[in-house]
């Protein structure tokens, strides 16, 4: 665990690309869970309530595993994920559009508390997303890297290889 936001972990994960250890986390979660159902839970003198709670633990579970998997195509980038569960503090999460898409998200301060790189995110690489103009979005990155005090030599930019879908 990295921290926490009002007592709710921040846990740094590895994304996980190949489909069968994809299956196989799945699999293990479910059949932890499975283990720990209470008899009470299923059959015929089942309790709804708990039912319901049962239910609701496997889909918390679920929820934290999910943001460390992606699509195989995208195992170039090596990424790693940030997974915050706000299941107890809702008005911590912020929205932006993606696309067509509503992407939820919630500010965490990166940046370097002291040294030379005070105040700014510890920043070696950026490698951009797929672009019709490459170079142009590159320019772009480092003059932003620029307006926030990143000097030319601090970070280097890379364009992904990943091919650009034409939709």
């Amino acid at each position: 665990m990295l921290g926490s936001i009002d007592d709710t972990p921040i846990v740094l994960r590895r994304v996980v690309y190949a489909q069968a250890m994809q299956r196989r986390i799945i699999e293990r979660a479910v059949g932890i869970w499975s283990r720990g159902v209470p008899a009470t839970a299923t059959g015929d003198q089942r309790s709804p309530e708990l039912s319901a709670r049962c239910v609701t633990a496997l889909a918390i579970a679920l929820a934290t595993l999910i943001p460390q998997m992606k699509h195989p195509l995208f195992q170039e980038e090596r990424e790693w994920r940030l997974v915050y569960t706000s299941y107890m503090t809702p008005d911590v999460v912020r929205f932006r559009q993606s696309g067509a898409a509503i992407v939820p998200y919630i500010n965490v301060d990166l940046t370097s508390q002291s040294g030379p790189r005070a105040g700014r995110i510890p920043l070696e690489r950026i490698t951009h997303a797929p672009a019709p103009e490459p170079d142009v979005r590159k320019r772009a990155l480092r003059e932003l890297l620029n307006a926030k005090g990143y000097p030319d030599s601090d970070v280097s930019i890379e364009g992904s290889d990943i091919p650009l879908r034409s939709a």
